[in-house]
């Protein structure tokens, strides 16, 4: 007992000091590793953010080429389309030669010249 009045004071210490040490490492091992996997994590996120901006990007450029190309053909088609309809119309119109002056400037029209 005696023992216990001479040390008390400093075995209550060295209890206080494990109890200290032992929650410190016990919230060390706790919290530490998943602030490490948190950033672990963070990192693959960024890197799949990034690839995913450069792949929206590719294929944005990319619908905007087949954009162009589809409005190009769209105006090549109106153009034959309005040809096409202009040709109807003068095929529509066509009507006999009344004067051989009239067939002869027709025939030079077509790219044909006549001999006489």
């Amino acid at each position: 007992m005696e023992t216990l009045k001479k040390y008390g004071k400093w075995i209550a210490i060295l209890i206080i000091f494990l109890v200290i040490a032992a929650s410190s490492v016990v919230g060390y091992n706790k919290y530490f590793p998943k602030g490490i996997i948190a950033g672990l994590v963070q990192d693959q996120v960024a890197a799949i953010e990034e690839q995913y901006q450069q792949d929206l990007a590719e294929k944005d450029r990319e619908i905007s080429m087949a954009k162009s190309k589809l409005k190009k053909s769209e105006d090549q088609v109106a153009t034959l389309n309005k040809k096409m309809k202009d040709l109807e119309g003068q095929i529509i119109n066509v009507q006999k030669p009344v004067t051989s002056q009239e067939t002869k400037d027709r025939l030079r029209a077509l790219g044909y010249t006549p001999i006489r």
